[in-house]
């Protein structure tokens, strides 16, 4: 144990507090002193003693009293550890037996990283590897609603009610339907067809980003699934939030009826309020990719 090391600690343990402290922090450190392997307690004492007449401003009744103190819990530790200082370590023994494995706490199946959850919109089945939870009707607010909700919901095709009451004030849901017309960019039939949507959990991948305005992911991360960047028509009166919806849209079976509900476009950049034009282009739908790690 050199001499650097009493002269480093003395100002954070050895000169703070009542004398009383004062003999628990110096008794802790020769006792470390003592038990440490080729550091013989009587060589270090006197450098203690020296340290703390400069430096601690005590007198010579204090350090007596405060070395009678740790005269005895070195005793007591000493005895406790079998006696003696300076011994020399024992060979490293063997290693233990393996532990038993740790709880599973993927809540998905796969290994031991976690996962995440998002939603894919437009499909009835999820990307990558990841675990399909549930599937159901892509849902929100009705497109001349004033109030309500803004989001967009997955609605379990399973459902369970816990109570039989009938509500006569309530928030509405409603199906989603696509006002994606004949551009090109989806299916034709996409038009007025109402799209599905599952929620997944990706095994191992905790963090999960959806991107605007891209269709690959960052360097290391997992594709789940690309699209293109979704919302109401900004003339109506309900407004709602950007989703990434499939790229290639699944609909919901015999609901191809024209009755609105949520209603989804294509979104542009404008190019008149600060983004740069190019990159962007007013005229192309903004596409979206849905990444995890």
């Amino acid at each position: 144990m050199p001499r650097q090391f009493i002269k480093n600690c003395q100002k954070k343990f050895l000169c703070s507090g009542e004398l009383g402290e004062r003999m628990k922090a110096v008794g802790l450190l020769l006792i470390c002193i003592a038990l440490c392997n080729g550091c013989p307690l009587e060589d270090k004492i006197a450098d203690l003693i020296d340290t703390m007449k400069a430096n601690c401003y005590m007198s010579d009744d204090s350090i007596t009293q405060l070395m009678i103190s740790i005269d005895d819990m070195i005793a007591e530790a000493v005895a406790t550890n079998g006696g003696g200082s300076g011994g020399v370590a024992g060979p490293r023994g063997p290693p233990g037996p393996p532990g038993p494995p740790g709880k599973d706490t993927t809540g998905g199946g796969g290994g031991g990283g976690g996962g995440g959850i998002y939603t894919r919109w437009a499909r009835n089945g999820c990307g990558a590897d990841s675990t399909h939870l549930y599937s159901g009707y892509m849902s929100s607010s009705y497109f001349t609603n004033e109030g309500g909700g803004t989001n967009f919901q997955c609605m379990p095709t399973d459902v369970e009610y816990n109570s039989g009451s009938t509500v006569t004030t309530y928030a509405s849901m409603y199906g989603t339907e696509f006002e994606t017309y004949s551009f090109g960019v989806f299916p034709n039939d996409a038009y007025d067809n109402n799209p599905p949507c599952s929620v997944c959990y990706t095994n191992n991948r905790p963090a999960v980003l959806m991107i605007p305005a891209m269709r690959t992911c960052p360097y290391g991360w997992t594709e789940e699934y690309e699209g293109y960047l979704m919302a109401g028509h900004p003339g109506q009166t309900h407004q709602s939030t950007f989703e990434c919806v499939d790229a290639e849209p699944e609909y919901v079976a015999g609901q191809s009826a024209n009755t609105n509900g949520a209603l989804l476009y294509f979104t542009i950049m404008d190019c008149y309020t600060g983004i740069p034009c190019p990159p962007y282009n007013f005229n192309l739908a903004l596409t979206c990719v849905v990444c995890s790690k």
